[in-house]
């Protein structure tokens, strides 16, 4: 239907929802690193 959902977890979950989700997690366990996790993951769809 043209959605796509993604997912982002940053406490002890991480794992179940990335086994949940799989390409489309994000893991933002570190917060600096979520703009370049964030702009990565939307490349990937859009190309």
């Amino acid at each position: 239907m043209g959605v796509t959902l993604f997912s982002a977890a940053i406490g002890d979950d991480r794992k179940v929802i990335e086994d949940i989700y799989g390409d489309s997690f994000l893991n933002i366990s570190d917060l600096r690193t979520m703009p370049q996790k964030l702009a990565a993951l939307l490349l990937r769809y859009i190309r």
